[in-house]
């Protein structure tokens, strides 16, 4: 009896394979990369650096929580600026509505049709896990630096003047 041979899909080479990478990214909410292809990676940065001077992490657990709590906000922005297209999206699909119809029936329209909106529950259910994602860690960074008698931050408060809670500029639009 001889084996049926394994026939392999999709592309062999290295180059292939990377240009296929982000084929079935829809969103990006759950990227392995905090950072897209479309976003300013030097702008993460920025922002990953002044929340490490404000929340000064010791040792690579709270380093890494540190980045948990940059990465959180990041693609919760990310996911404001998803759902602001969604909408808007919305909004233009229902401007097709008859004529007669006036612009506070039509914008009535959009709203209904967002909250039937599949799309944007998934979006809500994302921002969700991300401020859970956030919160956890933010908790725990906090519970550590206690622990070795550092006090007194949170996110957001004097403590943190400067640090913006927004990336510093926002990404550019996909192309």
């Amino acid at each position: 009896m001889t084996a049926t041979p394994v026939v392999r899909r999709g592309p062999h080479s290295e180059k292939g394979k990377a240009a296929i990478r982000h084929n079935a990214l829809k969103h990006g909410l759950w990227a392995r990369a905090v950072v897209l292809v479309h976003e300013n990676a030097d702008a993460f940065d920025a922002y990953l650096a002044s929340f490490r001077a404000h929340l000064t992490p010791e040792g690579p657990l709270e380093e890494a929580l540190v980045q948990v709590i940059v990465a959180s906000l990041w693609r919760y922005w990310r996911s404001l600026r998803i759902e602001a297209a969604a909408m808007e999206k919305t909004y233009q699909d229902t401007l097709s509505v008859p004529a007669d119809f006036t612009r506070s029936e039509r914008e009535q329209r959009a709203l209904i049709a967002s909250v039937n909106n599949q799309w944007l529950e998934n979006i809500h259910r994302c921002q969700t896990t991300i401020d859970r994602q956030f919160h956890r860690a933010l908790r725990k960074l906090e519970s550590l630096q206690a622990a070795r008698g550092v006090t007194g931050f949170s996110l957001p408060s004097s403590a943190l003047a400067g640090v913006a809670l927004m990336p510093p500029t926002p990404p550019p639009e996909p192309r």
